[in-house]
């Protein structure tokens, strides 16, 4: 099964206030953030931006600079292709074993990376 990524500014600009809120409540999750440019912008403030109400880094901080600090790690790539495991067994009640969430995304540059969740 091959699944289309699209980004949506809402999910992503909520999966990294998530993602930082979730460092800096103390767990321990490992996370990765995968993005083809080297900035995460804030798109809805671009007319402050040109019309120089703001500062770039305002609007368009680099991800090393929002991350720095944290244990949350980025990767400039794009995605290519996601490769999802097969669920191979459920319980009873339905639910899947943590074994059965989780898979592969191929990234551009030929870099690999697994998740489990």
């Amino acid at each position: 099964m091959e699944l289309q990524i699209r980004t949506n500014l809402s999910l992503f600009f909520a999966f990294v206030a998530a993602s930082l809120t979730i460092f800096f409540n103390g767990c321990s999750m490992q996370i990765l953030i995968i993005d083809q440019f080297d900035r995460f912008v804030f798109k809805p403030m671009m007319y402050e931006l040109l019309s120089k109400e703001v500062d770039i880094w305002e609007i368009a901080p680099r991800f090393e600079d929002l991350l720095k600090g944290t244990n949350i790690k980025f990767q400039q790539d794009r995605v290519k292709k996601v490769f999802p495991y097969k669920i191979s067994s459920s319980l009873s009640n339905g639910s899947f074993t943590s074994e059965d969430i989780g898979g592969c995304v191929a990234l551009e540059s030929g870099l690999e990376v697994e998740y489990d969740w």
